[in-house]
């Protein structure tokens, strides 16, 4: 994927059209166009507009990372004075063993979560 290709999908996923894009950046639709294709590369300012609008970090638009994940939810707090931030970053701490441990007791949470809510649904059918 490159950056075009990031750009017009985030766009498309925001229901938004490139004129509405080159509207809210100041540009033509032709750059936004230009930007899609890859023809060219919009400067750092319009760039992290660019990440501010949909709400991802640069490095995902600059195809550094596969993480989509908007960066007001790095910020959530999961429990009091713990975010989504303070998870990840106790994650990569980790060696592999322990992560290998967390990984298999994420499985386990999600099987669990699933059986509650497939109960819940059986629960609430009769």
């Amino acid at each position: 994927m490159s950056f075009g290709d990031v750009l017009a999908e985030l766009r498309k996923d925001n229901n938004m059209l490139q004129k509405d894009l080159a509207e809210y950046l100041d540009v033509s639709v032709s750059t936004v166009s230009n930007y899609e294709t890859d023809a060219h590369f919009p400067d750092i300012l319009t760039l992290l507009k660019i990440a501010d609008l949909f709400d991802v970090p640069t490095d995902y638009l600059l195809c550094r990372t596969r993480l989509r994940l908007r960066l007001s939810d790095f910020n959530k707090e999961v429990k009091e004075n713990v975010t989504v931030g303070d998870i990840l970053n106790g994650m990569l701490s980790l060696d592999d063993e322990d992560s290998r441990l967390l990984v298999e007791f994420l499985d386990l949470l999600k099987l669990h979560s699933k059986t509650k809510r497939d109960e819940n649904f059986r629960k609430n059918k009769r």
